[in-house]
């Protein structure tokens, strides 16, 4: 799902990338599907549920710590150096 709020995200890391970049400083943006979190409660509960959308998921579960650690890894390795703005896309069906 993406909003208004994921393209505002986007133009951000854009911008900061463009402004940040020649300090040889990266933006990285990373959106990932739904994990349980205190953040997240508010709208999982408008989308109806952990249940609800474990259900509509094709892996029928929500995000788990250990499905972002490796992108986030990535980013703070110099193997994502010169890297200015990455938005990844994690969903639990890709």
């Amino acid at each position: 799902m993406i909003s208004d709020g994921s393209n505002g995200i986007q133009h951000l890391g854009k911008n900061l990338a463009i402004e940040l970049g020649p300090r040889n400083i990266t933006s990285n943006i990373v959106a990932p599907g739904f994990f349980p979190s205190k953040l997240a409660s508010g709208l999982i509960d408008k989308l109806g549920g952990i249940k609800e959308l474990e259900e509509a998921n094709p892996r029928k579960r929500m995000g788990e710590p250990e499905d972002i650690a490796g992108v986030m890894i990535f980013l703070c390795s110099p193997a994502a150096s010169y890297m200015y703005v990455y938005i990844g896309l994690i969903r639990d069906f890709c």
